[in-house]
């Protein structure tokens, strides 16, 4: 078992140190670890110290983490992701490049990614304005061409 759980954290810190692809901030520029960890914890107006109090660790670890000086094991990553309330993937970067995405649904996602929880409601409100209108427009049509 411990082999195990020592080859998943040899992967996830591969992982962490190569999580440079396909992540995107609001410039369209890539982004890390350490910059999704800085970005969600000013999001959430917590400090370093309070995160690194919650972990059971130093101010400096934290410290550390954003400033890619040095990495988290698994457990510290899942920690991390439940205090956020975020997924691992959100944390390390990592979008999965699925073959029949398109150019647009993947540039959205990337941007719903780094919306804040209240953006992410605004923008779910917005696309079901839009669903409601379109609906409203064809059952218009058809009440025209019905007559």
């Amino acid at each position: 078992m411990k082999v195990y759980v020592k080859n998943v954290n040899i992967k996830l810190r591969k992982l962490i140190l190569n999580i440079s692809v396909a992540f995107c901030d609001r410039s369209g520029e890539k982004m890390n670890f350490g910059t999704n960890l800085e970005r969600i914890r000013k999001e959430r107006k917590i400090s370093q110290a309070e995160l690194a109090k919650e972990l059971g660790l130093t101010q400096q670890v934290v410290s550390g983490y954003e400033t890619g000086k040095c990495y988290p094991n698994l457990e510290a990553v899942g920690k991390i992701a439940d205090i956020f309330q975020v997924s691992i993937d959100t944390l390390v970067g990592h979008v999965v490049q699925s073959p029949d995405i398109d150019s647009a649904q993947a540039r959205l996602l990337c941007y719903y990614e780094n919306l804040t929880e209240l953006d992410k409601e605004k923008c779910i409100m917005i696309v079901k304005t839009i669903l409601e209108d379109r609906e409203l427009s064809q059952q218009k049509k058809f009440k025209l061409k019905k007559k």
